[in-house]
């Protein structure tokens, strides 16, 4: 299960609860770019929240970096990842798909202040507020 939204600006909020399959990775994808053509001013700026995410079935895994390394680097200037601090299998899956995508303008967080201050350096004053605001969602 996930959401993808575009609510303010270029801001995609993206929040992975399971994902158990590879075709559900095709499926992010996909309203990943239905939000994109949403946004109101491009590149996009992703904050992703996997905290409720608990582990990676390898397949799924394989499709998230297929999806990491698909020409999104034209569409997206930032892109955080937001994981639990308590969910160091996931932690190492997500790490390792990062890392394996060679995405520069990719970054993991265990923290989510620190993904909102990477993020706001690029974010306008109501983008800010509205990560700040899904990010709180589910504190």
């Amino acid at each position: 299960m996930f959401t993808v939204n575009c609510k303010v600006g270029r801001l995609i909020e993206i929040r992975v609860v399971t994902i158990e399959h590879a075709n559900e990775t095709k499926e992010l994808r996909a309203a990943f770019l239905r939000a994109v053509e949403a946004a109101s001013r491009r590149p996009a700026v992703i904050v992703a929240d996997y905290r409720q995410l608990i582990i990676l079935d390898p397949n799924a895994a394989e499709g998230f970096l297929e999806n990491f390394r698909t020409g999104s680097s034209i569409l997206v200037e930032r892109s955080a990842i937001v994981l639990s601090p308590i969910r160091a299998t996931l932690a190492l899956q997500i790490e390792r798909v990062v890392r394996d995508a060679h995405s520069t303008y990719r970054k993991v967080f265990r923290v989510g202040r620190r993904a909102e201050a990477w993020l706001g350096e690029v974010l306008t004053e109501p983008e800010q507020k509205r990560m700040c605001d899904f990010l709180a969602e589910v504190n």
